[in-house]
């Protein structure tokens, strides 16, 4: 951060009032001296300078990592219960997962109506003899939709149900694929009161390579859904697909295997600029314009923020690589490498918002694979640059972050093994990335807690996760907690970091300096031989 103007403007008084109290109250022989005398007063000023930022520094942050977190267990389950997922509506906050108490496996739902606080009873929303699982959440004012992949049709399927009632009540599941075969991994978002959907399906020749991407859209709150468009057109091995959507564009990643290709799983890239009536033609990011294929790839991650939209992957060479555009996907920079060469990065995430993008990944050596560390990188400046790689912890494993579109907070969550078992650690920061707080934990228990997500909603972070301390070790139950944020933002200043911008600052404060001491020593009229 630019050293801050309120910093000098504490730290200059408190110079000046200093040297004007020794050259008139005191004679010390190096004071006698104006050369010395000037040197030592900047020499001063600059100690002052880092002792005023780390004064106010830490009395403007508040340690939260002693902070005692109340967790709910949503599920309750006998057997056990994974894959949460929550949507959160002004105070309403909507929770689904797996649950294999009942039958082969159903999607289980619960309702918060005062910000996670208390939950109401838990509906079943398949309730059928299928194994359903991987179940996706929205929520847009009274409307709650979920859509899942259940077996309960032989081969899975893709299904939806909704609530127009606030989670009250929901209708009768509908089947959205016709395939005969396999659809899986749906994902659903919403964008001006729009549905879209993504998911893959198995048209023909084996698993995984048969695999296609499709995508459908509601434009009726979920009554009823276009026919399906085939996203890959032919190309087979689909996969891993990621969907954003804002104002009228919807952005899609996924990997796919070109049968002409050996190398492997390689990132494709579409986009509708329509509302997805029409998408355009896939392009492939993971080939740049100097033909250089940085695949197989895996961990596809797409953001945008107006019209620059962001894509980043995983190498061939356990690297992470980033391209950015800034006409809405039509073309693409050539990728940047963001991890170094001597580790092995894996498992990239991102988020954006206005002009700033943030990233995490997984990092190891290769000769310490016991150690994984979370990687942290920020780009202010819309993925022109990015600043210098933070490592947020040594032990972990399925990170996640998330932002406040309205805001300036970021926060990260993953389950780190640093005590031997594995504990939900959080951190967060309330100036855009410059500045993380201590790591909080979460989850604080004797069991493995795992597989956390997160949303930031005005001053509350919600996180959910599996965790096996509840039912003494012996079986997985999805747990819940609520951080209230609004009183740990506060101002912070950090330690100045001195770049070419500030170097016409600090010139003229020094400057400054000495115009005041020659003031002083005229007016003061002491002789200097």
């Amino acid at each position: 951060m630019i050293l801050s103007y309120r910093i000098i403007a504490i730290c200059l008084v408190k110079v000046i009032t200093l040297v004007r109290v020794i050259f008139h109250r005191y004679t010390i022989p190096i004071f006698q001296n104006r050369s010395l005398s000037i040197l030592l007063t900047t020499l001063i000023f600059w100690l002052l300078i880092f002792s005023c930022s780390s004064q106010i520094s830490s009395a403007s942050v508040k340690d939260l990592s002693a902070t005692p977190i109340r967790s709910t267990n949503l599920s309750n389950s006998i057997i056990s219960a994974f894959h949460p997922r929550i949507a959160v509506e002004d105070a309403n906050l909507y929770a689904v997962w797996t649950d294999m108490s009942v039958g082969n496996g159903d999607i289980s739902f619960a309702k918060s109506q005062d910000n996670g606080s208390t939950f109401g009873k838990t509906i079943n929303l398949s309730s059928n003899s299928g194994r359903s699982d991987l179940a996706n959440i929205a929520a847009n004012g009274n409307d709650v939709y979920v859509a899942w992949q259940d077996a309960s049709y032989g081969n899975f399927s893709i299904l939806f149900t909704k609530s127009t009632d606030g989670g009250i009540t929901f209708s009768k599941p509908i089947k959205l694929t016709n395939n005969t075969i396999l659809a899986q991994f749906p994902q659903l978002v919403i964008s001006n009161n729009q549905i879209y959907l993504i998911w893959t399906e198995c048209i023909k020749g084996a698993y995984p390579d048969c695999n296609e991407l499709f995508f459908t859209r509601s434009l009726d709150n979920g009554t009823t859904f276009s026919k399906p468009i085939n996203l890959s057109h032919g190309v087979g091995g689909a996969g891993a697909a990621q969907i954003f959507a804002q104002d009228n564009s919807i952005f899609v990643v996924w990997l796919a295997k070109p049968m002409s290709d050996a190398g492997g799983n390689m990132v494709y890239f579409t986009k509708s600029i329509d509302n997805g009536e029409t998408f355009g033609n896939n392009t492939i990011l993971s080939i740049d314009e100097n033909q250089s294929n940085s695949c197989p790839c895996s961990y596809p991650s797409i953001a945008a923020s107006g019209k620059d939209v962001y894509a980043l992957w995983q190498s061939n060479n356990n690297q992470i690589l980033f391209r950015r555009s800034i006409d809405e996907g039509r073309s693409f920079y050539n990728a940047d490498k963001l991890s170094g060469s001597e580790f092995i990065a894996s498992k990239p995430q991102m988020n954006a918002v206005h002009n700033y993008i943030y990233l995490i990944w997984d990092e190891h050596r290769p000769r310490d694979s016991t150690s994984n560390q979370l990687i942290f990188v920020r780009s202010t400046d819309d993925g022109a640059t990015f600043d210098r790689a933070r490592i947020l912890s040594n032990e972990s494993v399925d990170a996640q972050i998330a932002t406040w579109q309205q805001g300036n907070i970021v926060n990260v969550v993953w389950s780190d093994l640093s005590n031997g078992s594995a504990d939900i650690l959080m951190t967060t920061s309330y100036d855009n990335g410059t500045s993380l707080v201590k790591p909080l934990n979460i989850s604080n228990n004797l069991g493995n807690s795992n597989l956390a997500q997160e949303l930031i909603v005005g001053n509350r972070v919600y996180v959910v996760w599996t965790d096996n301390s509840p039912s003494n070790f012996s079986h997985l139950d999805v747990l819940f907690a609520v951080v209230p944020v609004h009183n740990m933002i506060q101002q912070r200043y950090t330690m100045p970091e001195f770049s070419s911008s500030s170097l016409p600052l600090v010139a003229s404060v020094m400057v400054l300096i000495i115009l005041l001491m020659l003031i002083s020593d005229k007016r003061s009229k002491i002789s200097y031989k």
